[in-house]
């Protein structure tokens, strides 16, 4: 549990500082008021909460110098953050795809009730973000990391000095009774290194005309001719 008796450091210095963004004819007394303060209940025990920042929290005993030095220190840092761009919830959705894709942890994080609390204390921030369902990244990333991926291989086979060769092999899946067949291109680089890319994994029949389909697509898809 947050300490409710949050103690300051003295330091007159900075104290006098913040002091001087509220004005003079400011009172003691108007630091307690609900101009900045709100009254609200906080693991069964009535709290002040400040109001700009949500975050912090005294006990309805804490005195009035502290609660002062609190809203000047707030108010200053709010001007601040002012200045700063505002955090949306596609910018906090993007950060998740970048978790995700970045450490290649599950998409079932999500569902995750520690990942959950963690979001939870984010309320403190904005009460408005929602966790999106594990689909929805899913879809996200499957549509925008195949897009990248797959211009970023058309470019580099575009450049390619050499030809390429392609390799098919096929997989069939007893669970769900389907067949899949794979291609992979491979060649040789300006530093002779062999590159080996997968360029297509799809379901398809397992006849010579169905793999040969899978190739024809695969050419097409890649440009590559001749």
């Amino acid at each position: 549990m947050e300490d409710l008796t949050s103690t300051y450091l003295d330091n007159s210095t900075s104290s006098n500082s913040l002091d001087d963004n509220i004005t003079e004819s400011s009172t003691n007394t108007e630091y307690i008021t609900s101009k900045y303060w709100d009254e609200v209940l906080h693991e069964d025990k009535l709290v002040r909460q400040c109001k700009n920042c949500k975050k912090q929290r005294f006990s309805i005993n804490t005195s009035k110098s502290h609660l002062k030095k609190h809203t000047a220190k707030c108010t200053t840092q709010n001007i601040k953050f002012n200045f700063v761009k505002p955090i949306t919830k596609e910018d906090v959705d993007n950060s998740i795809i970048d978790l995700v894709v970045g450490t290649g942890i599950s998409f079932n994080i999500l569902n995750n009730p520690l990942f959950h609390r963690m979001v939870n204390k984010l309320h403190y921030v904005t009460d408005t973000y929602k966790v999106p369902h594990p689909t929805t990244i899913s879809h996200h990333i499957s549509e925008s990391i195949y897009e990248i991926r797959f211009n970023f291989i058309k470019d580099v086979m575009a450049k390619m000095p050499g030809r390429i060769s392609l390799t098919c092999d096929g997989w069939h899946s007893t669970v769900y009774r389907c067949h899949y067949t794979a291609v992979t291109g491979s060649w040789i680089s300006d530093n002779w290194n062999i590159i080996n890319i997968l360029l297509s994994f799809q379901k398809s029949g397992q006849t010579a005309k169905d793999i040969k389909s899978v190739i024809i697509d695969t050419l097409n898809n890649y440009n590559i001719k001749d």
